[in-house]
Protein backbone atom coordinates (compact mmCIF):
# COMPACT_ATOMS: atom_id res chain seq x y z
CA UNK A 1 0.00 0.00 0.00
CA UNK A 2 1.29 3.73 -1.05
CA UNK A 3 1.93 6.08 1.77
CA UNK A 4 0.28 9.44 1.09
CA UNK A 5 1.57 12.58 1.79
CA UNK A 6 -1.15 15.23 3.68
CA UNK A 7 -1.01 18.71 2.75
CA UNK A 8 -2.85 21.80 4.30
CA UNK A 9 -5.45 23.53 2.80
CA UNK A 10 -5.66 26.80 2.69
CA UNK A 11 -8.06 29.46 0.97
CA UNK A 12 -11.09 27.32 2.10
CA UNK A 13 -12.67 30.61 3.08
CA UNK A 14 -12.59 31.70 -1.12
CA UNK A 15 -14.68 28.75 -1.67
CA UNK A 16 -17.23 30.19 0.55
CA UNK A 17 -16.92 33.53 -1.15
CA UNK A 18 -17.88 32.16 -3.97
CA UNK A 19 -21.06 30.24 -2.65
CA UNK A 20 -21.98 33.38 -0.98
CA UNK A 21 -21.52 35.85 -3.66
CA UNK A 22 -21.99 33.88 -6.94
CA UNK A 23 -19.15 34.19 -9.82
CA UNK A 24 -19.96 37.48 -12.54
CA UNK A 25 -16.52 36.37 -14.48
CA UNK A 26 -13.43 34.81 -15.14
CA UNK A 27 -10.32 34.78 -17.00
CA UNK A 28 -6.99 32.54 -17.77
CA UNK A 29 -3.72 32.70 -18.11
CA UNK A 30 -1.61 30.78 -20.09
CA UNK A 31 2.12 30.22 -20.57
CA UNK A 32 3.34 29.11 -23.67
CA UNK A 33 6.31 26.53 -24.37
CA UNK A 34 8.24 25.42 -27.03
CA UNK A 35 6.08 22.01 -27.13
CA UNK A 36 2.67 23.01 -25.48
CA UNK A 37 0.61 25.58 -23.67
CA UNK A 38 -0.42 24.84 -20.55
CA UNK A 39 -2.81 27.62 -18.53
CA UNK A 40 -0.95 28.73 -15.35
CA UNK A 41 -3.91 30.63 -13.63
CA UNK A 42 -7.68 31.06 -13.48
CA UNK A 43 -9.31 34.27 -12.55
CA UNK A 44 -12.99 34.10 -10.76
CA UNK A 45 -14.73 36.89 -10.74
CA UNK A 46 -17.30 37.35 -7.73
CA UNK A 47 -20.48 39.69 -7.91
CA UNK A 48 -19.40 41.27 -3.90
CA UNK A 49 -16.02 42.60 -6.19
CA UNK A 50 -13.89 39.88 -4.63
CA UNK A 51 -11.52 38.25 -7.16
CA UNK A 52 -10.19 34.36 -6.91
CA UNK A 53 -7.30 33.37 -8.60
CA UNK A 54 -6.60 29.67 -8.62
CA UNK A 55 -3.28 28.19 -9.76
CA UNK A 56 -1.40 24.94 -9.39
CA UNK A 57 1.26 23.65 -7.28
CA UNK A 58 3.27 20.59 -7.95
CA UNK A 59 4.81 18.75 -4.91
CA UNK A 60 7.46 16.22 -5.66
CA UNK A 61 7.38 12.78 -3.39
CA UNK A 62 9.82 9.84 -3.20
CA UNK A 63 10.54 7.68 -6.48
CA UNK A 64 9.71 10.39 -9.48
CA UNK A 65 5.90 10.55 -8.03
CA UNK A 66 4.45 13.88 -7.48
CA UNK A 67 1.34 15.62 -6.38
CA UNK A 68 -0.49 18.43 -7.33
CA UNK A 69 -2.05 21.11 -5.15
CA UNK A 70 -4.92 23.75 -6.18
CA UNK A 71 -4.11 26.85 -4.65
CA UNK A 72 -6.94 29.41 -4.51
CA UNK A 73 -5.63 33.29 -3.14
CA UNK A 74 -8.35 36.40 -2.69
CA UNK A 75 -6.56 39.15 -4.65
CA UNK A 76 -7.47 42.70 -4.80
CA UNK A 77 -9.65 44.22 -7.84
CA UNK A 78 -6.80 45.74 -9.73
CA UNK A 79 -6.81 47.27 -13.17
CA UNK A 80 -3.36 45.35 -14.06
CA UNK A 81 -5.86 41.42 -13.91
CA UNK A 82 -6.91 39.99 -17.21
CA UNK A 83 -10.34 40.78 -18.71
CA UNK A 84 -12.82 39.24 -17.78
CA UNK A 85 -15.03 36.78 -19.24
CA UNK A 86 -18.58 37.64 -18.61
CA UNK A 87 -20.72 34.45 -16.83
CA UNK A 88 -24.73 34.68 -17.30
CA UNK A 89 -26.26 35.90 -14.45
CA UNK A 90 -27.81 32.07 -13.86
CA UNK A 91 -23.69 31.91 -11.62
CA UNK A 92 -24.87 34.63 -9.49
CA UNK A 93 -26.53 31.83 -7.29
CA UNK A 94 -24.08 29.06 -6.42
CA UNK A 95 -26.04 26.66 -3.98
CA UNK A 96 -23.37 24.13 -3.48
CA UNK A 97 -19.46 23.19 -4.13
CA UNK A 98 -18.81 19.87 -4.50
Amino acid sequence: MNDFESFPIVGEAAFELLKNSGLRGFSCDRREYPTHVSMSSVWLFLFDTHVLKVTSEMHDLKDWDEVGSIVVDVVPLTDDLPQMIELSCNWGDIASIE
